[in-house]
């Protein structure tokens, strides 16, 4: 029988973290669900490898090179539903049938999951639960609608954006769209995917009772020196590898917006990253 659900994981040497997010899909009650390894790193370890797919790529393929890749073989299973993910996230029990049953019957809707953070020795705690695309800035503000998993609501309901894991959808959207790996390479695939879907008439619906849980550590940098740190800034201000990069944000919007209002809305919404987001980029950088 062809899998139901497909889930798609990007990785690159981080076997520790990859080892818990398959068990924690492994552990849903979904038997139906096939597990690709999108691997850009070194082979897996046995211990890992009989558990899913492993598809090798080379260690140039960034996200969204890794989530194609990923897409071709979910399609060549004949799978109904794709479930994006990545290696540092792990699933709280239950949520990939939550998904499932969200958009049961609801073939124009992608179901999407809220996303936690665990540091070691902390309790889980909502890192977002949506994001808002602020209107014409298609900004991605993150949202966050309650702290621990036990406050989530019960019912799901329509949001503007989210990130791209513990996110379901159905298969044949990929007829219709693609994540792209030319303009967004490691960053920001994921929104421009969201707004794509949108165009198509496609719902996002977040599935409060569900949840991922990032357990990577973040390394948020405390007293850098200056030198180190404007050049660790200008580089996250120019690369197309920075989410927060003008490249990025301009391809985004103009894309979407066209040339002309797109430049305003990359203005804008530069302008915003770079002053009211400024302390988290200090601290990521």
């Amino acid at each position: 029988m062809k899998p139901s659900i497909a889930a798609i994981i990007p990785t690159y040497n981080e076997v520790e973290l990859l080892s818990a997010c398959v068990d924690s899909l492994l552990a849903q009650d979904e038997p139906w669900l096939e597990i690709i390894v999108v691997n850009a790193g070194d082979p897996l370890p046995a211990s890992v490898a009989v558990k899913v797919i492993e598809h090798r790529v080379p260690d140039n393929c960034f996200w969204t090179a890794c989530i194609s890749e990923g897409i071709v073989v979910a399609k060549g299973l004949g799978s109904e539903h794709l479930l994006f993910t990545n290696a540092d996230t792990s699933f709280l029990p239950g949520s990939v049938s939550r998904l499932r049953e969200a958009i049961a019957d609801k073939p124009m809707s992608i179901a999407c999951s809220p996303a936690y953070v665990q540091t070691e020795g902390k309790p889980i705690t909502l890192l977002y639960s949506d994001q808002s695309d602020l209107g014409p800035l298609l900004y991605g503000k993150l949202v966050r609608r309650w702290e621990k998993p036990e406050e989530a609501p019960i019912e799901p309901y329509e949001i503007d954006l989210t990130g791209g894991q513990g996110v379901l959808m159905p298969a044949v959207l990929f007829d219709s769209v693609k994540v792209d790996v030319e303009n967004f390479p490691h960053y920001a695939s994921d929104h421009d995917l969201w707004l794509q879907a949108r165009k198509l008439g496609y719902r996002l619906l977040l599935v409060p009772q569900t949840g991922i849980v990032n357990r990577r550590d973040f390394n948020e940098s405390e007293g850098r020196k200056a030198g180190s740190l404007v050049r660790a800034l200008w580089k996250r201000m120019t690369s197309e590898f920075a989410p927060e990069s003008w490249t990025i944000m301009w391809r985004l919007r103009r894309k979407h917006q066209g040339p002309l209002s797109g430049f305003f809305t990359t203005v804008v919404s530069f302008f915003l990253r770079w002053t009211i987001g400024l302390p988290k980029i200090i601290r990521r950088s």
